[in-house]
């Protein structure tokens, strides 16, 4: 047993086990992950492509994508991000599966100069659905009834 002993670590230390818990955390990231959580995140991430397909940046949509919540509104589906690099490549692997979209962005430079978005093409909205889907309640929930998946 330790007790009363004390237990001293230098800065490099602290940033190794730092950079070994927490892997590129998203900006929406609130604690950081379990071990669980990262093994079962690099298990997912190892997989082939094939069999994910689209699903893998399901997450993604989750947390930084948006639909319209009213049932009368327009529908649309779009991706931010303050990360534009992120955006621009997601936006390259979404067109690769056959996704299009439209142009990345700024919707309001002086309320959020770093804020970025794209909105998924309305012919691809089905695809997006049926490719990306979501996990989350509300989502899931909007997507089966406005797209008839």
């Amino acid at each position: 047993m330790n007790r009363g002993k004390i237990w001293f670590m230098t800065t490099l230390q602290v940033q190794k086990i730092s950079r070994e818990v927490v892997i590129d955390p998203s900006e929406t990231t609130r604690r950081a992950p379990s071990e669980g959580e990262i093994k079962a995140y690099l298990q997912g991430a190892l997989h082939d492509a094939s069999l994910n397909k689209g699903k893998r940046y399901r997450g993604f949509f989750d947390a930084e994508g948006g639909i319209p919540r009213k049932e009368n509104a327009t529908f649309y589906i779009q991706l931010v991000q303050k990360n534009k690099p992120k955006l621009e490549r997601l936006k390259e692997i979404l067109l690769q599966a056959g996704i299009a979209s439209g142009k990345i962005h700024n919707p309001s430079v002086r309320v959020d100069p770093e804020y970025w978005r794209f909105f998924i093409a309305t012919r691809s909205h089905k695809e997006f659905a049926t490719l990306i889907g979501s996990w989350h309640p509300r989502k899931s929930e909007i997507f089966k009834r406005r797209m008839v998946i």
